[in-house]
């Protein structure tokens, strides 16, 4: 069974799950909203819906195929930003820990 893959161009790949269904049904929770009408097909495993309350306050979700992301411009090895199968909202060491460029002074 493939995997499928919801990435953006800051963070890459934000979360991987083994179906479709699964990984809507992840980032309607995660976005707080619904997917409004308008998903598009971009080709075949690559998708894009638009999560939010309406037309005026929603987000663009991208959605891969694994075969599909393998060809994209990003990195299949990269650890998803919510990475835990059992803990689906927490964070994974990637999204909690900054960014090297973002040092605290002492």
């Amino acid at each position: 069974m493939p995997h499928w893959y919801i990435v953006n161009e800051d963070d890459g790949i934000v979360r991987r799950e083994p179906t479709l269904g699964a990984l809507v049904r992840w980032a309607l929770i995660a976005y707080d909203g619904w997917v409004l009408p308008g998903k598009k097909r971009v080709r075949d495993g690559h998708y894009r819906y638009a999560i939010g309350e309406d037309r005026d306050n929603h987000l663009l979700v991208s959605v891969f195929r694994r075969d599909v992301l393998a060809h994209a411009a990003y990195d299949l090895a990269q650890e998803p930003l919510y990475p835990y199968p059992d803990d689906p909202w927490q964070l994974g060491p990637r999204g909690s820990g900054g960014h090297a460029d973002d040092e605290q002074e002492d």
